[in-house]
């Protein structure tokens, strides 16, 4: 397995061949502008920091941070970026289960998908020998979580409000059950059974997920000592955000500190 560097037009990536599938780490600078394109393969793209727009012929949409879209092949498209750095992963291939993912066009949230994005990312910079073989696995889970994703129920709008809730007070560590099931308007054990049948997690490892990804990103962008991130993440001290880290993106806080700097 290789791994090569590109520059287009002022965007940067990282691309591998992984077993199937081909993964690409994709970097765009502010205000970037891709214009309509036609494409042979689907692919499966995660935003993993910042925005962009996409204009299709009859439809468009938004994309932030934690979204994953499923783009079917011929879906021409102009892309537009927003006001900071945007980095998406893609992933397109022959794999047959990432085939049928990406027959239609489909756009969310994933915070569970978007984990693995980071990690799949994290191991695309990695130099170490074993890269290669934990991307391969990691893209298998991705398309894996994605496809289930897929093929839920459609959410009802209280609870894409009670995950907007979360969303919106990272990294704060949310109130409780009762008080996230009153401010959307339905009974604490009504809202456990839904969010965890809907997002494949109880409300409180959702929670915690969006805390270890906002710490993951601090860990990247700011030189901060670790017991500091812990503790604004919500962590009551540096040993349990550490085992919390490493069960949650595979490495420790420092290593991947390391991994995304180096």
């Amino acid at each position: 397995m290789s791994r090569v560097e590109i520059e287009r037009g002022g965007a940067k990536a990282t691309r591998a061949a992984v077993g199937e599938c081909e993964v690409e780490l994709m970097r765009f600078p502010p205000e970037h502008r891709i214009p309509a394109f036609e494409f042979d393969q689907g692919y499966v793209a995660i935003v993993l920091d910042g925005v962009l727009a996409k204009t299709f012929a009859r439809e468009a949409c938004v994309l932030t941070r934690d979204s994953v879209a499923t783009l079917p092949p011929g879906a021409v498209h102009t892309t537009k970026f927003g006001s900071s750095v945007t980095r998406v992963l893609a992933i397109r291939g022959r794999e047959p289960a990432l085939v049928h993912l990406v027959h239609r066009l489909r756009y969310a949230r994933g915070t569970t998908v978007s984990a693995l994005g980071r990690r799949i990312a994290v191991e695309l910079q990695a130099r170490e020998v074993s890269w290669g073989l934990a991307t391969e696995g990691l893209v298998l889970q991705l398309i894996a979580t994605a496809g289930r994703a897929a093929v839920s129920k459609a959410r009802e709008p209280w609870l894409r409000s009670a995950r907007d809730l979360l969303h919106e007070r990272v990294p704060d560590v949310p109130g409780s059950l009762t008080e996230l099931a009153a401010a959307v308007g339905v009974h604490p054990a009504h809202l456990a059974r839904c969010f965890r049948r809907e997002y494949g997690q109880t409300v409180g490892e959702y929670a915690r997920a969006l805390r270890l990804e906002w710490a993951a990103e601090q860990l990247a962008l700011d030189d901060a000592p670790l017991a500091e991130i812990a503790l604004r993440a919500g962590f009551a001290d540096q040993s349990h955000f550490t085992r919390a880290f490493r069960r949650h993106a595979g490495v420790p806080p420092g290593r991947y500190r390391a991994l995304v700097k180096n």
